[in-house]
């Protein structure tokens, strides 16, 4: 049997096991998957049982921390400078799948990536969704808290030294976002309206009114109040969930070489 596992802090919201637990099914792979929940400061103490497993998972605040642990890096992985996916056996590699889950949500939404995007936040999903969307010629603003400039700008002179790219990225404070520019899409890479702090929007609502398209990766609860506001106005709204789904489909595909031709509606996930 294999054995796989997540690791991050706090992991009371993760849906992981249960996802990967019905992917290995549907697939017939003779897998186990386990949560690990490890404060930031002990992530040493985890590396050698990580280890141990045929492939891990990582999420917040990992996908950047686990890099020095790993002895390669996928193309895609080292683009971003976020891994999230890690496969052992010898030699272990990380790999990136939050691109994968971002770009798959869009095409079943029927959004494409182009023109002016908002991004809200700069942590590691945030850093998949600039680098994607600058590959994709949009022109990006990375809205912040000013705590957090140096986080975006350091997104912004990677993108721009790593990848031929003609766009213009602008870093703004999020509680002061032009309230007029008009917004092809707007991606949300920030915690706010997580589950249970419900109630939590990342911007004002007249940001959101001048936005086509809305994408939360927020995925608890499926309908977050940022979507709500957004489909209210008319907007396409795009749900975490797909993304979430669609990555851990990617992951199990990099752990068992194989290709897994599962719709991301057949996962029954319970919020």
């Amino acid at each position: 049997m294999k054995k796989f596992a997540i690791i991050g802090y706090p992991l009371t919201h993760s849906r992981s096991k249960t996802i990967h637990t019905q992917i290995m099914q549907l697939a017939n792979i003779d897998g186990q998957y386990e949560v690990i929940e490890s404060p930031p400061e002990k992530l040493d103490d985890f590396i050698p049982q990580l280890m141990e497993l045929d492939g891990f998972s990582i999420t917040i605040p990992f996908k950047q921390q686990i890099i020095p642990y790993i002895n390669e890096l996928d193309k895609t992985a080292g683009l971003y400078g976020s891994v999230n996916t890690v496969k052992c056996g010898g030699i272990s590699k990380g790999y990136n799948t939050d691109c994968i889950g971002f770009l798959r949500s869009l095409e079943q939404a029927d959004i494409k990536l182009s023109g002016k995007v908002l991004l809200l936040g700069a942590g590691g999903v945030s850093r998949t969704f600039a680098f994607e969307s600058a590959i994709a010629g949009c022109n990006i603003d990375i809205a912040v808290r000013p705590g957090s400039f140096n986080k975006a700008d350091n997104i912004k002179q990677e993108i721009y030294k790593k990848i031929a790219y003609n766009g213009q990225i602008n870093i703004l404070d999020i509680n002061a976002i032009n309230k007029t520019k008009q917004y092809d899409l707007m991606i949300n890479g920030t915690p706010v309206g997580m589950y249970p702090k419900i109630d939590g929007c990342p911007v004002k609502d007249k940001i959101i009114q001048n936005c086509a398209a809305v994408f939360d990766a927020v995925y608890n609860p499926q309908i977050t109040l940022l979507l709500e506001k957004a489909k209210a106005n008319g907007a396409k709204i795009v749900k975490g969930l797909p993304m979430l789904i669609y990555q851990a489909i990617a992951q199990q595909e990099i752990w068992n070489d194989k290709i897994l031709d599962i719709p991301f509606d057949q996962i029954k996930v319970e919020l």
